[in-house]
């Protein structure tokens, strides 16, 4: 129990205190001049992605000095681990770190990185790092591509990875080049980051002289407006002929890659510039040569929508390029990677030449199909800033955003019951290619499953499945014109939605569960959608179960002796008149469920819902005006995309019961820890200093726009 409770108060640890650190930023400061006063007055435009955070020491600082954070700390596991580490740094195994911050010129280092993380910490890479993380992301696929089609050859898997490798390498020039990061902290002293800087100098001095291939290689630079020490590696360094013994490369493949490995070239830099500590890693100083030489980053095209909240108290701002993430992504160069392994699986696969050919061909004009339907992505910026018990967040997205519709405010949010614990709603507009897509590649699949029926099956099967094709095909076919001429056009709205609640309370929500000493509230789950022709709504409901029901009765007359003919029960139903109906299935009585669960779905003349409970169904189908909180309190009658809400401090509520039912249950089990139970019931009321989520989107001029604010508020004292 002791170990339970350690490791419980571990994970209480890393959940509770990034909550707390984030719920507890005190928005009472404020950037004076983001544009001219921080890095994104340097940092160039080339820059393919870009993230800075401000002001760390006021939000740090408000974290600590939270009454959260006095609770967390006062739990007795956290002052057992206090006490620990305490006497760790007194005579334990890390009293010589304890010893080495005492030393004078230490308590300076610890001061001088003190500084460096109290103002402004900020990244940006350049162009290189995109197609880095695209290619490292696919190259497992790469890598099971060449097993498999080794396996096909009969060739050995582990040399054919091998050489997928190298010619990953070989292919891929972006590879070849090590990406550039620049990292920088501002720090009001900049004479002890020098002085600091000179004793990292004189230590790797010493290293390097015991190193000869190492000598010359540390060097003092001036690089653009910037003084710094650079570290020169490259490739030759490394014993490669060791490293990719394992590898199982032939002679000649093992040469070219270690030539190509060899090539490359790491540079480290740490230095000054301006008031900002510098460290830069990559092949060379490309990067920090334009460092304040312009075009800024704060001039890019896509960063001009950020500086109207410039003025406000900027937390941090963030950019990613649409190249950036369009390599990242890789989508075409990923479809191709399915595409090719498919090939490599069906090669494998008994198959008639003329079957093996036509598919061949169908796959390459399927993925090509799929990837012309993926949207293309774009550039993103956001800004996040302190507001009145919280921060908002504006992001900006340029991705193709052709579905998303925000031409009219958001009606189905007064079908979401007034005041849920939580909601989503958006508005998409149907996609006539994705249609199209789905009809062609339907009835490909079909003639297939026919061609395929042909060839591999006996007499007596092929006799079998014609009569199937022959009940079976026209019933697929009223569902599809079912969902063409009534399911579509019913449902042509385009609004839809997710509603989590917990209105519903019981003591036994299942007969095998002790009775709880308090009630348990139920998690309810629903979702809704716009109606917009009610008539055809119910007349897709009615052909649906009409084509089940001849379904089941076409497998009963194909297979009697295992399928006996049976006549599927109509739903009850329950009229609210105005308000709509709905239509469920009671569970049966042996499941043991409360009765009040029921699987069901209700209509109105504008909504459709479907949830487990039957009252949370008629609840919604209700109009009931939206209680808007957070950001949506100015959004209530504006055309959106989108819209949000979460009370958090409402759903740790409704968990709070049931983690007191696992303790009664340990309780009358004798296996109950009162201690562990505070601390998880410490760590409920801390996540709970997360009040509220809310946000919405719009399109905004050629972007997607996002807008949300997270609030939060104190424990109680």
């Amino acid at each position: 129990m002791n170990a339970l409770r350690r490791f419980t108060s571990l994970c209480i640890l890393r959940v509770s205190l990034p909550v707390c650190l984030l719920a507890l930023i005190s928005p009472c400061f404020a950037v004076e001049n983001v544009r001219e006063g921080t890095s994104l007055g340097f940092v160039p435009a080339s820059a393919s992605f870009y993230s800075a955070v401000f002001d760390t020491s006021d939000t740090y600082g408000a974290f600590f000095r939270s009454r959260a954070f006095a609770k967390l700390r006062a739990l007795p596991e956290v002052q057992k681990g206090i006490a620990a580490i305490r006497q760790q740094f007194e005579s334990g195994d890390l009293a010589q770190v304890r010893e080495f911050f005492e030393q004078p010129e230490n308590k300076e280092l610890a001061a001088t990185l003190l500084d460096a993380v109290s103002h402004e910490i900020f990244v940006f890479g350049d162009d290189r790092h995109g197609k880095w993380i695209g290619t490292l992301g696919r190259l497992s696929n790469e890598l099971n591509l060449a097993r498999m089609q080794a396996d096909a050859n009969g060739d050995d898997p582990d040399e054919a990875v091998a050489k997928a490798i190298l010619n990953l390498i070989e292919q891929d020039q972006d590879l070849q080049h090590v990406p550039a990061t620049v990292f920088g902290f501002r720090v009001k002293d900049t004479g002890a980051v020098e002085k600091q800087i000179d004793r990292l100098e004189g230590l790797l001095t010493a290293l390097i002289a015991q190193e000869p291939r190492l000598e010359g290689r540390l060097t003092r630079e001036t690089i653009g407006k910037g003084k710094y020490l650079t570290l020169r590696l490259d490739g030759s360094l490394v014993p490669w002929d060791e490293a990719l013994d394992d590898l199982d490369l032939d002679e000649e493949s093992a040469e070219k890659l270690i030539e190509k490995l060899k090539g490359l070239k790491f540079t480290v830099h740490l230095g000054l510039f301006d008031q900002y500590l510098v460290l830069a890693a990559g092949e060379d100083d490309r990067q920090l040569r334009t460092l304040g030489d312009g075009p800024f980053l704060a001039d890019h095209a896509r960063m001009q929508p950020l500086q109207k909240h410039f003025s406000k108290q900027v937390q941090s701002v963030g950019f990613a390029n649409d190249q950036f993430l369009q390599d990242i992504a890789g989508v075409e160069k990923r479809m191709h990677q399915m595409r090719d392994m498919v090939k490599a699986g069906l090669a494998q696969a008994p198959l008639p030449p003329d079957i093996s050919e036509d598919l061949g061909k169908d796959l390459d004009l399927f993925f090509e199909q799929v990837i012309s339907l993926q949207p293309k992505l774009g550039a993103v910026a956001a800004v996040s800033y302190g507001v009145e018990r919280g921060f908002e967040t504006m992001t900006y997205n340029w991705a193709d955003h052709k579905t998303i519709d925000s031409s009219q405010p958001l009606t189905l949010t007064q079908h979401v019951g007034g005041n849920p614990i939580g909601f989503y709603v958006t508005r998409k507009r149907p996609s006539a290619e994705e249609q199209a897509f789905m009809q062609l590649w339907s009835g490909k699949l079909v003639g297939y499953v026919d061609r395929l029926a042909t060839t591999f099956l006996n007499p007596a099967q092929a006799e079998f499945y014609g009569k199937a094709k022959e009940k079976l095909l026209p019933l697929l076919a009223r569902a599809n014109t079912a969902n063409k001429e009534l399911l579509a056009p019913g449902f042509a709205d385009n609004q839809h939605a997710i509603v989590f609640d917990a209105q519903l309370e019981s003591r036994q929500w299942h007969m095998s569960m002790p009775k709880s000493e308090t009630k348990l509230p139920l998690p309810e789950l629903s979702f809704v959608c716009g109606v917009a022709d009610a008539a055809k709504v119910q007349a897709a409901g009615v052909e649906y179960f009409s084509i089940l029901q001849d379904t089941v009765t076409a497998i009963s007359e194909l297979a009697p002796e295992k399928v006996p003919p049976y006549t599927l029960p109509e739903p009850k139903k329950r009229d609210f008149g105005t308000d709509g109906a709905v239509y469920y299935y009671m569970v049966p009585p042996f499941i043991g469920l409360d009765p009040s669960l029921a699987p069901n779905v209700g209509l109105s003349q504008s909504t459709f819902v479907c949830s487990l409970v039957p009252l949370a169904t008629q609840r919604l189908m209700k109009q009931t005006p939206l209680q808007y909180a957070g950001v949506n309190e100015a959004a209530a009658d504006r055309p959106l995309a989108a819209m949000w809400q979460f009370h958090t401090d409402r759903f740790i509520e409704v968990v709070r019961p049931w983690v007191r039912y696992g303790f009664q249950i340990a309780e009358q089990d004798g296996a109950v820890d009162k201690e562990l139970a505070a601390h998880v019931h410490t760590v409920l009321d801390v996540i709970a200093c997360v009040k509220l989520a809310s946000g919405n989107a719009f399109v905004e001029d050629d972007a997607l726009v996002s807008q949300s604010r997270i609030e939060f508020e104190d424990v109680a004292p």
